[in-house]
């Protein structure tokens, strides 16, 4: 499941400029947020907004770094590939809704 985890989260990646990095281990993973993928500058606000966002749409997630620009996902043990789906879906639509600031 983290694997499959993880493979959703860098397809994910793909797609939001956003996401400068994705790092993990088994079910502990994480996506750093930024400004530019080139500077890698901390999108700190913006992993705000990402958070609370997902709060209101019943997914819980912390957050944890220097800048406290990545997502912190560390889902409980029994988590499937669909609670990893429902997880990417939502953090997708998010992404996508969330206007990208410093």
């Amino acid at each position: 499941v983290g694997a499959y985890a993880r493979g959703r989260l860098e397809a994910l990646q793909d797609k939001h400029l956003c996401i400068g990095d994705v790092r993990g281990s088994g079910l502990v993973f994480g996506a750093e947020m930024v400004l530019d993928r080139d500077t890698k500058a901390p999108a700190s606000a913006f992993t705000d907004q990402v958070i609370n966002a997902l709060r209101h749409r019943g997914i819980i997630l912390s957050k944890l770094g220097r800048h406290k620009n990545t997502l912190k996902i560390r889902p409980p043990l029994p988590f499937s590939t669909e609670h990893v789906d429902l997880l990417i879906e939502t953090l997708d639509e998010v992404l996508s809704s969330t206007p990208l600031q410093s």
